[in-house]
């Protein structure tokens, strides 16, 4: 099975992870032999990787990233995504607005982009005067 790209990198899956790890302690393999004999398209540095970092996982589960936590919660996303949806032309400061300013600008720009959801300014148009629209209709 090939790997899972995620937005780290590639990653493995908890399956192909328990077989690496299987024919590791079985057949007392490394990783240049698992390499060539059972996953060819996984690089020899990742399933060294994955042999090194057997005994910390558990059921052969990712470990939690480092880093700092999201300062925006589920909530404050679902939030935003709602308001989006309810007025589309909603401006940024009231959205930073609606979650009390804990981020910054960019962080609502690049938020918006991740849902998908694209914002763009109103062109601005000429009113129509009733003699145009009588023009028009005729």
């Amino acid at each position: 099975m090939p790997p899972i790209r995620g937005k780290k990198g590639p990653e493995l899956d908890c399956l192909t992870r328990a077989k690496i790890c299987e024919l590791h302690a079985t057949n007392g393999w490394g990783a240049t032999t698992i390499k060539k004999q059972r996953f060819p398209d996984i690089p020899r540095s990742t399933i060294q990787y994955t042999l090194t970092q057997e005994a910390k996982r558990q059921k052969q589960q990712s470990l939690p990233r480092s880093g700092q936590p999201r300062k925006l919660t589920e909530e404050d996303r679902d939030y935003i995504y709602d308001t989006i949806q309810k007025k589309p032309s909603i401006l940024i400061k009231d959205l930073l607005g609606e979650v009390d300013f804990k981020v910054h600008r960019m962080s609502i720009w690049r938020l918006t982009h991740e849902m998908g959801l694209r914002k763009w300014r109103k062109t601005q148009r000429p009113t129509l005067t009733p003699t145009h629209a009588e023009k028009r209709l005729r």
